[in-house]
């Protein structure tokens, strides 16, 4: 199956030459997580509201003159509308991220994600079923023995203390808090982590994810 039978045909999108101020009068119209940024309708960066508070607010800029070009993530991650879906899938899990551009002729025609994918890939269908029966214990304190993966990032940039966890079949996404020394953690390694199940937004898609307060090596 190919990435232009699945994907999403409608993308918020935002000149390179437009400013901050003009980014959010889109997010306000869109009511969307990011907006990707085109180049004659060629994807060349992507821009976040954590972008425009870190990057132009609370670096005392004018959103009327700063360019959406100053503050973008330039490193987007694309793929090809005629690539297979697998494609798709290994771009996400290697670079951690759930949405990719979609191009063909060199300009974007769509968006897909990772809902999208589950939907035609059993594997990660299973995946997400698995975390949706775990909605049971949400707001309760659980305790569960996984091997660490490694930060979420979105486009190469951390996530907001977002880390995920996964035991070969299932994966599921942590926050950690700063009194717990996350550097410490090695990729690949078990633990035994306590914390309570929430859903809330991550990366703009609702979801379930754990609120560490413990985190033990297995032995």
């Amino acid at each position: 199956m190919l990435i232009k039978e699945i994907m999403t045909n409608e993308v918020v999108t935002i000149d390179i030459d437009a400013t901050v101020f003009d980014a959010c009068k889109k997010y306000h119209e869109n009511r969307v997580g990011s907006l990707i940024v085109v180049n004659k309708n060629f994807p060349v960066g992507i821009i976040t509201e954590r972008d425009i508070i870190e990057r132009v607010v609370l670096a005392d800029k004018n959103p009327h003159e700063t360019k959406v070009a100053d503050i973008m993530s330039k490193d987007l991650k694309v793929v090809h509308a005629l690539e297979p879906v697998e494609k798709a899938a290994d771009l996400m899990r290697e670079h951690k991220i759930k949405k990719l551009p979609v191009v063909l002729d060199n300009k974007i025609v769509g968006i897909v994600t990772v809902t999208d994918i589950s939907n035609v890939m059993p594997q990660i269908s299973k995946r997400i079923e698995m975390e949706v029966l775990s909605s049971r214990y949400l707001n309760q304190m659980i305790k569960i023995k996984a091997t660490y993966g490694n930060k979420v990032k979105v486009f190469d940039n951390d996530e907001e203390g977002m880390h995920y966890i996964e035991d070969g079949t299932a994966a599921l996404k942590i926050r950690i808090p700063e009194n717990i020394d996350a550097s410490t953690l090695i990729p690949g390694s078990e633990y035994y982590w306590t914390g309570f199940l929430r859903r809330g937004r991550i990366m703009g898609d609702e979801e379930l994810y754990m609120e560490v307060v413990d985190i033990v090596p297995a032995p």
